[in-house]
């Protein structure tokens, strides 16, 4: 079994230079991963996505954003099928499925 983690940066090849990521195909390149899993540093999600850094690190400290790796005391990572989770779970189809889903939320919250 092979033991090497590959880190996604910017300035990787695999990485898109548009942020605008079709969501099909973070699925489909995060359903094509084998273990170990591919991870994406900060920079490389914060570019996929169009995320500034800072409100990544804020996500990370709410727990708003997508689950991460911490792989050293300064170090992020992030799995992209969690990512691809994290991305579906915040798409609807219109403004009034979000605001139903929202108050269905709060409400098994209370």
């Amino acid at each position: 079994m092979n033991s090497k983690i590959h880190v996604v940066t910017p300035a990787d090849p695999g990485v898109a230079g548009d942020t605008r990521v079709i969501k099909s195909e973070l699925l489909a390149r995060s359903a094509s991963i084998t273990a170990p899993a591919e991870l994406w540093s900060e920079d490389a999600f914060c570019e996929v996505t169009g995320t500034p850094k800072r409100t990544a690190q804020r996500w990370r400290s709410t727990g708003e954003g997508p689950p991460y790796v911490r792989l050293g005391p300064r170090r992020i990572a992030y799995r992209p099928e969690d990512v691809a989770r994290w991305l579906e779970s915040r798409t609807y189809r219109h403004r009034a499925d979000e605001l139903s889903r929202s108050a269905t939320e709060a409400e098994a919250e209370a």
